[in-house]
């Protein structure tokens, strides 16, 4: 497996395209992977072995048939159990991929940006469930090695099976009172303390939002909350925040035809001069280049 640095967004992975963030890989580990975070969204299922995967300091068992679905910058990491290395997929993808549907679907939305906290990350699939999903990520991973028409649709609809299948299962267990337990927490609650604030950055990167109202909403010192933001995102309050209000507007410029102003208010910018001057800052190139180069590629 690939060796992640403690940050890392899509970009690490060479076979991605800017215009289609998604990566799937089928993977093993044989002791340790290091505990790392990263600015997209990863699903895991286990086809063998087993272990324990550590998600902000707290720790669930990693074995046949277990799925889990992680939200960006959850610091996470996989120990395998002494001669059993974990065999599994690992699917990664922007949060962007799917936001064209999240306002036509509320379920969507509540499970990428509004799942409570003390939601499991993880379901343990029966036997007749883990061939439902191993079948899903076989396809996703042929799909996504193939240059066929529709390729991208396809992968879109499969992620969205995969996740619906997901949370129906996760809420039928709740359900039941059959949801899988954390097993052991190994940290202070100082992780989900910043998973909070990131969280509550990407819940409202479309207000006119600055570190000190953050810093007060939370009550924390100002320029301790930059270093900490700094530190568990790996770029500044304001860097993180215009990554996130561009992301959205590069969604926008690929499934709509909004007007560039238009673009600007709907992510937060309070003029079109700003969401420019930011958007080619962070992509390289300006917004209409961008939506003729999608435009193209969708072709």
């Amino acid at each position: 497996m690939t060796w992640f640095p403690q940050v890392v967004d899509l970009r690490y992975f060479e076979e991605v395209s800017p215009h289609f963030p998604f990566f799937i890989s089928l993977n093993r580990v044989d002791s340790h992977f290091p505990a790392h975070r990263h600015d997209f969204l990863e699903c895991s299922f286990v086809l063998g072995g087993s272990g324990v995967e550590i998600i902000n300091g707290v720790s669930h068992p990693m074995e046949k048939g277990t799925f889990t679905f992680l939200l960006p910058y959850q610091m996470h990491e996989l120990i395998a159990h002494k001669g059993t290395p974990l065999e599994l997929y690992n699917c990664m993808f922007a949060l962007d991929l799917l936001l064209p549907f999240m306002e036509q679907m509320p379920l969507l939305h509540k499970l990428l940006l509004d799942s409570p906290q003390e939601m499991s990350p993880f379901i343990k699939l029966d036997a007749q469930e883990r061939a439902r999903f191993t079948g899903l990520f076989a396809q996703l991973l042929n799909e996504f090695q193939q240059t066929s028409p529709w390729r991208d649709t396809f992968i879109r609809v499969k992620l969205m099976e995969m996740l619906i299948e997901f949370d129906r299962t996760r809420n039928q267990a709740l359900t039941h009172r059959l949801a899988p337990a954390a097993i052991l927490r190994t940290g202070s609650t100082k992780d989900d303390d910043m998973w909070s604030i990131l969280l509550y950055i990407h819940h409202n990167y479309k207000e006119e939002l600055k570190l000190h109202q953050l810093a007060k909403h939370f009550h924390r010192k100002e320029n301790r909350l930059s270093e900490e933001i700094k530190r568990y995102a790996g770029k500044n309050f304001v860097e993180l925040l215009h990554e996130i209000r561009i992301r959205h507007a590069c969604a926008l410029l690929a499934s709509t035809d909004l007007h560039m102003s238009d673009i600007a208010v709907e992510i937060g910018y309070g003029s079109t001069q700003t969401f420019f001057r930011t958007f080619k800052e962070v992509k390289g190139q300006s917004p209409g280049v961008y939506r003729k180069q999608i435009g193209q590629h969708q072709r």
